[in-house]
């Protein structure tokens, strides 16, 4: 169901939507006064104060005019997110197992009749386009991942079937041990997704992601040019055993300054299906949810510019040499908790900070080793 603050505007709100002949509802962004977020299909979506959600189900999409009467007077914000910080407040707590709630980038045309919806993914009746995933997630895991190019192989690749990918949820451990349960799910000791938490995603002057969530004082990173890998499904319970991720290649980042150099678009769904490859450990295995009754909201959307100086090295598309160069990007910084709890400090504090820059030989990656009176293990 929605959330409670919002229901007495739900009806409003959707009425005035479909009054308006396209269901768009008004959240500007900086330098997009008129920006919002339109539905399609319609019927699920709501909005007020700075916030979205979706309820049931369904798809919207960050569009230049919401109030616009149609598709074609909508356009589209297109998002060319290099150099700047994507922040927002999520609340996953009504999206369980077996659902999904997602927050991505894709590389679609601009709308006609209607959305001309895309995503790297083949065979479903569009031409696959680029994919950026910030957040593919419920309140027991969540996923962040690239697909730059087709594919489906366990190639090191960041291809449409498997990607370069970071999640929390799949598998019992970190490669370092550590309990994801005890890091993300409800009731968790850093982000207890009970309760809203926010999601930052950090991009470099040429694309490259890194994530990370936080939550009163406490942070989890996830997502960066060394956490995110394509990597083999493995064995889940022998932690040491746990491959280490191959990282991010740089003939994916610079696909992914290329696509936003065209401008990305904004997607947010909420669909049900076969998420193992998502929960399946923190769920207890394959889960399906019904969507009736299923809801989240994004709240306090931000794209700012990053306010401190790094330097990327990536091996420069076509050649054999490396290039460096130096803008405006922002470190995540360390985990750290201001809780008073033993439990959660030790949780908190066993997390390395997610970094901006790109040469694996010296990004840390996230989860990084726990002090050993902290570390998880199968044992315990």
């Amino acid at each position: 169901m929605a959330a409670p603050s919002l229901r007495a505007s739900l009806l409003l709100l959707l009425w005035a939507g479909c009054a308006s002949g396209l269901p768009g509802y008004t959240l500007p962004l900086d330098g997009h006064p008129t920006a919002g977020v339109a539905e399609d299909p319609n019927g699920n979506a709501w909005a007020a104060n700075n916030q979205w959600g979706l309820k049931n189900g369904g798809r919207v999409y960050y569009v230049e005019n919401a109030g616009a009467n149609n598709w074609w007077g909508a356009g589209f914000v297109r998002f060319d997110l290099r150099g700047k910080t994507l922040s927002y407040t999520a609340d996953l707590s009504g999206v369980p197992c077996g659902c999904v709630a997602t927050l991505y980038f894709v590389a679609m045309g601009n709308p006609g009749p209607g959305a001309p919806y895309c995503d790297i993914q083949p065979g479903h009746g569009w031409n696959p386009c680029f994919e950026l995933d910030v957040m593919e997630a419920n309140s027991h895991a969540f996923h962040s991942s690239l697909h730059a190019q087709q594919g489906t192989a366990n190639d090191g690749t960041c291809n449409a079937r498997i990607g370069c990918v970071a999640n929390v949820g799949r598998y019992p451990f970190t490669r370092f041990g550590q309990k994801t349960s005890e890091l993300y799910g409800p009731g968790a000791s850093v982000i207890d997704t009970s309760k809203p938490f926010q999601v930052e995603a950090v991009f470099d002057e040429h694309g490259s992601m890194s994530v990370q969530l936080e939550q009163e004082g406490k942070t989890l990173p996830g997502f960066n040019k060394s956490s995110g890998a394509n990597l083999k499904a493995h064995e889940p319970w022998n932690w040491k055993a746990y491959p280490t991720p191959g990282g991010v290649p740089d003939d994916a980042v610079w696909k992914t300054n290329a696509a936003f150099q065209g401008g990305l678009v904004m997607v947010s769904t909420l669909w049900s299906g076969d998420t193992h490859w998502l929960d399946k450990s923190a769920c207890g295995g394959v889960q399906y949810c019904n969507l009736a009754g299923t809801w989240f909201t994004v709240s306090g959307l931000q794209v700012k510019a990053n306010a401190r100086t790094t330097t990327t090295t990536v091996t420069a598309a076509a050649t054999d040499t490396t290039t460096s160069s130096t803008s405006t990007s922002s470190t995540a910084p360390a985990a750290t908790t201001t809780s008073s709890s033993a439990s959660n400090s030790s949780a908190a504090s066993a997390l390395a900070p997610a970094t901006t820059t790109a040469s694996p030989s010296t990004s840390t990656a996230a989860f990084a080793p726990a002090p050993s009176s902290t570390t998880a293990s199968p044992s315990t």
